[in-house]
């Protein structure tokens, strides 16, 4: 008879076992869909955002060039810094 309750022990300490384990398992599972859940949302205002981008008319003021060649350089003249600051106050 010992046999057998040291058996069902062991039988009930393997079910609690994996009874947490699967606990854990659903908890993971949860996050994970909480995790799609928000990047759909994401996902879902960035696409909005870029069709209004679209929709939007170009204007002239958006293609500023400071640079007529599209080379790269050391921009650092007072005149330049100006027409940055102008560019970001626009937007």
């Amino acid at each position: 008879m010992s046999s057998k309750s040291t058996r069902e022990k062991k039988l009930e300490e393997t079910v609690k076992n994996l009874t947490k384990q699967v606990t854990i398992l659903k908890e993971h599972v949860s996050a994970l869909q909480a995790t799609v859940i928000l990047q759909g949302h994401y996902c879902d205002r960035v696409h909005h955002h870029l069709k209004m981008q679209e929709k939007k008319p170009c204007q002239d003021s958006d293609n500023i060039k400071l640079n007529g060649d599209d080379m790269p350089r050391l921009l650092t003249s007072d005149k330049v810094f100006k027409k940055v600051l102008q560019y970001q106050e626009h937007q």
